[in-house]
């Protein structure tokens, strides 16, 4: 009898063992919370720009992620004058660096209603603004050389029912070979429309001075 005890003991703790180290197995590794580790801002008349550069704690020996933010606030609308359509570009000249679409926000496509959504990245949480609009996207990179750029165009339409939110929130991410840093800068432009009755009677377009970052 008392062999028969021990042996299910052992039976029991095997079983332990084992359930223990599958629940383990199934945890995936979380990365640590990025940190920002270079900022800019400038403005304007018409536009205020702030761009932060985040870098992900991943611990990988051999590439290094970021995420770049760019928030852009209007300043020239008014109560009728309204902002119709915005676009942002961000350069980037990092010899080997690769876009990461992961950390692209927003994303193209026609939206149906304004919201605010909660994006975390890297442990980051960030507040996306949307517009019923469209967004699209467009990508660059030089033939010779490590410059290439991203941009979005945020477009509602021509309507005066809709407009851009003044303050826009874009996300970018990028890896980079281990240690080669990280040198981005980026700039907005703003079309501005006043109506009348049904008729644009005012169509202003204007850029927000340049902000840059190297890290």
């Amino acid at each position: 009898m008392i062999l028969k005890k021990v042996s299910s003991k052992k039976k029991i703790l095997l079983i332990s063992f084992v359930i223990i180290s599958v629940f383990l197995l199934s945890i995936k590794p979380v990365h640590a919370v990025a940190t920002i580790v270079g900022s800019d801002y400038d403005e304007n008349s018409y536009l205020r720009i702030e761009m932060d550069v985040y870098k992900e704690n991943d611990g990988d020996p051999n590439f290094d992620y970021y995420f770049v933010k760019v928030f852009i606030t209007d300043k020239y609308s008014h109560s009728d004058r309204i902002l119709d359509t915005q676009f942002v570009k961000i350069f980037c000249y990092t010899q080997g660096a690769e876009k990461r679409l992961s950390e692209r926000r927003p994303v193209p496509g026609t939206y149906y209603s304004d919201q605010v959504i909660q994006v975390t990245l890297f442990g980051v949480t960030i507040p996306i603004q949307i517009v019923q609009g469209v967004v699209t996207t467009s990508y660059w990179h030089a033939t010779t050389g490590a410059t290439q750029s991203f941009s979005w165009t945020y477009n509602t339409a021509n309507t005066r029912a809709y407009h851009i939110e003044t303050d826009m929130t874009y996300t970018l991410g990028y890896r980079v070979p281990q240690g080669n840093g990280l040198s981005v800068s980026a700039y907005a432009q703003g079309t501005w429309q006043i109506w009348w009755w049904i008729f644009i009677i005012d169509d202003t377009t204007k850029d927000s001075p340049p902000v840059a970052v190297s890290v």
